[in-house]
């Protein structure tokens, strides 16, 4: 076809993969709904003895994070300042300044107890130990 009108025919060209396509909906469904929400870049490790998790909160406060633990899902739930001087006109928005909500679901319980959360740098970082019942036992073997 044509280069010059065959992109007239293929709407979703442009859309890079899938990823893209549903970031493209969450985003207008949230407008829809009168929210903005991102659900944030979060990184999970695992060891015998704990889960760390680190969630960007570019702009986000120590004041405006709201996390809880249950059982084994932890949510965190973060609003940047959006606040802008007076006389400023907005030119170019990049970086993400909608209401954070995340939701992680660790493959084991959580000591909430125990739990410790660190936030720099725009970085939350979240040190969650297992239950210990959760934990694995070691089973000395016996000659016969």
């Amino acid at each position: 076809m044509n280069n010059r009108i065959g992109h007239l025919f293929e709407p979703w060209a442009s859309v890079g993969n899938l990823n893209d396509v549903d970031e493209l909906f969450r985003r207008m469904w949230n407008s829809l709904e009168g929210r903005a929400v991102h659900e944030g870049n979060v990184s999970v490790w695992q060891n015998e003895q704990e889960a760390i998790v680190e969630l960007d909160l570019p702009g986000v406060d120590l004041d405006d994070v709201d996390l809880s633990i249950e059982n084994s899902v932890v949510s965190v739930k973060a609003t940047p300042k959006k606040t802008l001087e007076e006389g400023v006109k907005t030119r170019l928005v990049e970086r993400n300044l909608n209401a954070v909500e995340r939701s992680v679901q660790m493959p084991f319980e959580i000591q909430a107890d125990k739990a410790e959360a660190m936030l720099r740098n725009g970085v939350l970082t979240l040190r969650l130990p297992r239950s210990e019942s959760q934990k694995p036992k070691r089973v000395s073997i016996t000659a016969g």
